[in-house]
């Protein structure tokens, strides 16, 4: 797939996606499926595998789909290519699995890899740890810290929520987030962020995270991630059967 380069920022190639060529692979990704309904989430991975954009500008929105070069959100693809479809663009089954599964699809590691191939897998591994669950800890200090001023009969405020990133990270968001912005070449005085945006900056904070932290801290950190983000999926699964049961 051919690529044309639109600027460096932050020593990243930034591209312009060749709309005739994308609108090829699209349009045969709809006969192929039109040849095989059954098969449509397989051959959709095809695509996925093969594609070769790490950013892309789509309509007026910079989508990043390989964050800091090295971590592949691969739902925010299935999505742009879905969004062109005609075969996935209206299918409900497409769209409550893209948004309801978890960071795998629900798809056994094994067939997962499998489907994404040696080199995209390790960087949706990435993408889970250095997005996913690096949000999951952020949620879960915050928890404990709103817990923990409620036990000391305070109200919380937005300055205990303001405090978890200095417990984490060593520093408050406001200044984090300047820093990852003018690291980004990102304007700093404009008030609108992409979602690409958001998770880059989750992923820098994930990256100064292993930098400034000892193995120990950087295990449990990740521990307690991985238990804030089980505890979420529960909840969604609680919610779920709550809302089926009162459907009957």
């Amino acid at each position: 797939m051919r690529e044309i380069k639109e600027k460096i920022r932050n020593n990243e190639i930034i591209y312009l996606s060749d709309e005739k060529l994308i609108q090829e692979v699209i349009f045969q990704l709809d006969n192929n499926i039109n040849n095989d309904k059954k098969k449509w989430k397989q051959l959709l991975f095809d695509v996925i595998r093969k594609w070769k954009l790490s950013n892309e500008k789509f309509s007026t929105n910079q989508i990043n789909y390989l964050i800091g070069g090295e971590a592949f959100n691969w739902k925010t693809l299935a999505i742009r290519l879905a969004s062109q479809s005609k075969n996935l663009s209206n299918n409900e089954e497409f769209w409550k699995w893209v948004n309801e599964s978890d960071h795998n699809g629900d798809i056994p590691e094994k067939d997962l890899k499998d489907f994404l191939g040696y080199e995209k897998f390790r960087a949706h591994l990435s993408y889970f740890y250095g997005v996913i669950v690096e949000q999951a800890l952020i949620a879960s200090v915050e928890d404990s810290q709103i817990k923990k001023t409620i036990s000391s009969g305070i109200l919380s405020n937005k300055e205990e929520i303001k405090s978890v990133y200095n417990i984490i990270y060593g520093d408050s968001r406001e200044h984090l987030w300047q820093i990852f912005r003018m690291e980004y070449q990102i304007d700093i005085l404009s008030t609108s962020f992409s979602v690409s945006d958001q998770e880059s900056f989750v992923y820098w904070l994930f990256k100064l995270r292993l930098q400034n932290s000892d193995p120990a801290r950087i295990a449990s950190d990740t521990k307690q991630g991985l238990i804030k983000l089980e505890e979420i999926k529960n909840s969604k699964i609680l919610r779920n059967k709550i809302s089926n049961h009162k459907r009957l």
